[in-house]
């Protein structure tokens, strides 16, 4: 599946672009305050290597597991929207002992809630990506390779107060807000409009 390359080329521009999309969300919350923003001073080879890694090395070969793996079956007794609720929960999940081990700050005021919604709205728009494409593993890659990249854009001065408190919690809202959207335009049961949900390898029928 990771070698279905030959997509609509318009994949290879949305896959990458919607996580940076949303997650560049806080932006909108430092203008509507006030609070003067720039581009970072990372130098593109940086976001360039963290993207590498990330696709090869870390969150991106999940997918082998969650999309290429698991979603094409659960979706064969299931709605399409349940099995990617289903997985982000799972996904949640599976992530735990990493944060408790290195303490990570989604513990902190409060914020695992947020968590949790981003991360099976996430798991909805990858699942989408996968069934929109016919099951191209490599786009739900590229899309999960720009997940965790840091912002291109921050704030010049420090917000405080519910400026920084609604900032933290922009992505969030907006990765929940685009999954409505989908479910909304492509129906929770298949999440896809034109395509029959990819078929499962090694089935009679598979390819």
């Amino acid at each position: 599946q990771v070698t279905r390359w030959r997509v609509s080329p318009g994949w290879y521009l949305l896959a990458p672009l919607i996580p940076i999309l949303y997650g560049e969300a806080d932006v909108l919350a430092y203008v509507v305050a006030g609070v003067p923003v720039e581009l970072t001073d990372a130098s593109p080879l940086s976001f360039l290597t963290n993207f590498l890694i990330t696709l090869l090395v870390a969150g991106g070969i999940e997918e082998f597991g969650w999309r290429g793996f698991a979603q094409p079956r659960l979706q064969e007794n299931h709605s399409a929207g349940l099995v990617a609720i289903g997985i982000g929960l799972v996904w949640v999940a599976w992530h735990l002992p990493f944060f408790m081990l290195f303490e990570y700050e989604v513990f902190e005021l409060g914020g695992f809630h947020w968590y949790l919604l981003e991360s099976v709205a996430f798991s909805v728009i990858l699942a989408w990506l996968y069934n929109q494409t016919s099951g191209s593993l490599l786009i739900v890659m590229l899309c999960h390779g720009t997940h965790n990249l840091s912002g291109v854009i921050e704030p010049a001065a420090e917000p405080t107060g519910v400026t920084a408190r609604l900032a933290d919690v922009a992505p969030d809202i907006a990765s929940v807000l685009t999954v409505v959207g989908l479910f909304v335009a492509f129906g929770h049961d298949r999440l896809t409009r034109s395509r029959l949900p990819p078929i499962v390898l090694g089935r009679p029928g598979g390819t």
